[in-house]
């Protein structure tokens, strides 16, 4: 069998200040967008720790 493409591991970070929130509503595309939304901003003001990995 061919391996369509490499796979990345995630590593989940559990902290008290990343898990503050309860699980988002993703039932339509609105609410996915307004939660991409939302991980973008906390992103880009460093509330939210980015780990990249290459590999």
């Amino acid at each position: 069998m061919q391996q369509i493409a490499q796979t990345k591991t995630l590593r989940v970070i559990e902290t008290a200040e990343i898990n503050r929130h309860p699980t988002p509503r993703l039932g339509t595309a609105a609410e996915v967008r307004m939660e991409m939304a939302q991980i973008y901003r906390d992103a880009r003001t460093g509330q939210v720790e980015v780990c990249l990995r290459d590999g």
